[in-house]
Parts: C-alpha cells; sequence; structure tokens
C-alpha cells in the first residue's frame, strides 16, 4: 500500500528533495526617507557680516505655499510656467514658493523644511550549492542589484551645502530645483562560479 501525504509523495521521487535542497535565496530591501534640503538665498540678504563658507540667508516662504512645495504644480513665476509638474527631476520643488527678504532682514523660511526623494531599493541572490565527493564543492551564484531598476534620485543641491535659489543679482536660479544624480545605479546582474576543494 503506498504511503499517504506529501512524505508519501517526496518517497516516490527520492531525487526532488535532492535537487531542491543546496539553494539559497538572499534578499536586502532598503527603504528611506528623503534627507533634508536647505534652501538659501544665496548671497547675504541680511547684511550681518557673515563671510566664509556662507552661501546665504534663508528666504521667505511667500504666502499660500507649502514649506516642502515637491507635490502637485507650480503656480509659475518667471522662468517657471504655471502647471508644470513638481516632485521630477527636472522640478524637484517649487522655486516659486520662495522670495527674497527685504534687505537687511532675515528670511521666514524654516531651516531644512524641503525633503529631497526616498530611496526604495532591493537586492536579490540565488546561490546553489553542489557537493561532490567529500571535500569538494561548487557553488553557482547569480546576484541583481537595483532588482526593479527603480530610479533613486540624489537631492538638488549639493549635500554640503544646499541650494542656492538666487544669483548676486536678486534673480531666482530655476535650475536650482534641478536633480542631476540618482544614489543607486541602474539594475545590474552578475554570476558567480566558485570551486571549493
Amino acid at each position: 500500500m503506498p504511503s499517504g501525504g506529501a512524505g508519501g509523495r517526496f518517497q516516490r521521487f527520492p531525487g526532488a528533495l535532492q535537487q531542491l535542497s543546496g539553494w539559497q535565496l538572499n534578499g536586502i530591501l532598503t527603504l528611506a526617507d528623503g534627507t533634508p534640503v536647505a534652501i538659501n538665498t544665496g548671497f547675504n540678504r541680511s547684511r550681518n557680516g557673515a563671510s566664509g563658507g556662507q552661501i546665504g540667508d534663508r528666504p521667505d516662504l511667500l504666502p499660500g505655499f507649502s514649506k516642502n512645495p515637491v507635490k502637485g504644480v507650480s503656480k509659475g513665476c518667471l522662468g517657471v510656467a504655471a502647471g508644470t509638474k513638481l516632485g521630477t527631476p527636472d522640478l524637484y520643488f517649487d522655486p516659486c514658493a520662495f522670495g527674497l527678504p527685504d534687505p537687511g532682514f532675515y528670511g521666514n523660511l524654516g531651516r531644512n523644511t524641503v525633503i529631497g526623494p526616498g530611496l526604495a531599493n532591493f537586492d536579490f541572490s540565488l546561490v546553489k550549492n553542489i557537493s561532490f565527493r567529500e571535500t569538494k564543492s561548487v557553488q553557482f551564484r547569480a546576484e541583481a542589484f537595483n532588482l526593479a531598476n527603480h530610479a533613486n534620485f540624489n537631492r538638488p543641491g549639493a549635500l554640503q551645502e544646499g541650494v542656492r535659489l538666487f544669483n548676486a543679482s536678486a534673480a531666482r536660479v530655476v535650475s536650482a530645483a534641478t536633480i542631476r544624480s540618482t544614489l543607486t545605479d541602474s539594475r545590474q546582474i552578475q554570476f558567480g562560479l566558485k570551486l571549493t576543494f
């Protein structure tokens, strides 16, 4: 009488369990919020006498705008058409949300209110260990980095300095809201074979 249950099915096919053994699946999932972005005027608008590594004071947040204007569409200003989508690499935040304070005054924008893009990345590997003889084995490895090929964009501006939103002639620099790089590479797949003896 044949054996019942799952164990009985595998007893009829003794090689099935052996073919499934020795496999490993590994994965690393990374999820992170974006980092804060300092928005600066780009020069010493307050005239407080600061010099050296300073890149200016914080600007004013204009009425009716979010302090983190990265969603929706731009209301428009010189250099940015109204209705331009925000949160994209071409226009991550709305530069029209900020204005220059009066000369000799500090801006009302808080520190690091704009938050850069988040990060979502999944690395995956598949490993098969094959043993032959007592002391010898072969390992086959397939690895995929950024398996979903998700574009993880960097933040606008330099990490150490922040974003210079105005130039010395007090004109708004629209390109300051542009993202020019990514945090991770595109999908990469590699294979490896290792002999142990």
